[in-house]
């Protein structure tokens, strides 16, 4: 399976300082970030794409997920799973999200649902892709969760404001 890595520790270390910062500036508690399901502890973060674009061509970063898109205001769906029972990070799953506009129930945005990638934050495994989600829209990520030797998914579902 093949993985994107993010090597650079400059910009892990902005990455990380833009999630904080992206967090603290929306009236969210943590707990919206972090959902239990299915023997997983599931957390979701969602970074400006801009974080990663401009980057040379020759940093891991500029290819990730084949690139960042260049329209509508794209943003970097993070997810990172780990075991209940022996909290290890789970890096083999499969993983699927779907965006939806909260003042629109049940219209999807971006298209149809997309595989969320797996790839390494530093040594971390987690997985991403970019969405189009035009602020100040509340959003609803909705994660389908699939671990090798279950038949059964695991949903779990997340609510997302983008800072003002």
């Amino acid at each position: 399976m093949k993985r994107a890595t993010i090597m650079s520790a400059p910009l892990n270390a902005l990455i990380v300082v833009a999630a904080l910062t992206i967090v603290a500036a929306v009236p969210a508690t943590a707990a919206e970030y972090y959902k239990s399901a299915g023997g997983m502890a599931i957390y979701v973060g969602v970074v400006p794409a801009a974080m990663v674009q401009g980057h040379a061509s020759e940093h891991p970063e500029s290819t990730i997920h084949g690139g960042t898109p260049a329209w509508g205001e794209q943003n970097h769906l993070i997810v990172a799973l780990f075991d209940r029972a022996s909290g290890k990070r789970i890096h083999d799953a499969k993983v699927r999200a779907t965006l939806f506009d909260t003042r629109q129930p049940g219209k999807r945005l971006a298209g149809p649902h997309k595989e969320l990638e797996p790839m390494l934050v530093g040594s971390a495994a987690t997985y991403g892709n970019y969405f189009n989600m035009p602020a100040p829209a509340p959003y609803r990520i909705e994660l389908e969760v699939l671990r090798p030797g279950k038949s059964q998914i695991t949903k779990a579902s997340f609510e997302y404001r983008p800072p003002l």
